[in-house]
């Protein structure tokens, strides 16, 4: 009967897990502070980096590349649900979506909207004609 008990903890800690996961998707609940965001936003940033180095691994030119959040936790020395939490925030920036697999996630490649330059603008360090 000892397993019983366990289970029922097991779910428990589950279900604990899935609301705060909705609960941020949702922005509902504790804001997070300058600092927080920030290092998610870089966690984010070096997620689609990784996602570069797969595509150029790979040798070709893709729009999104599936990670999975086990791995990217051990690649990165992040817990999971900091992976999930950067995930997150790349989704809400549509960078980033969940995919049916569980723990799986798609990362768009694209150029974030920032960072993203016309190469008709003039190159970094040339003066205007």
């Amino acid at each position: 009967m000892a397993i019983l008990p366990r289970l029922k903890e097991e779910v428990q800690e589950h279900l604990r897990r899935m609301l705060g996961r909705l609960k941020m998707a949702l922005g509902i609940g504790r804001r997070l502070t300058a600092e927080e965001f920030h290092e998610l936003s870089q966690l984010g940033e070096a997620i689609v980096e990784y996602g570069r180095m797969v595509e150029g691994y790979f040798g070709q030119s893709m729009s999104t590349v599936l990670v999975e959040t086990t791995e990217l936790a051990s690649r990165f020395r992040e817990t999971p649900q900091t992976i999930e939490d950067a995930l997150l925030l790349l989704s809400k920036n549509g960078r980033a979506s969940a995919d049916d697999r569980p723990g799986c996630w798609k990362v768009r490649l694209g150029c974030a909207p920032v960072v993203c330059h016309n190469l008709n603008d003039q190159e970094p360090g040339r003066g205007a004609a």
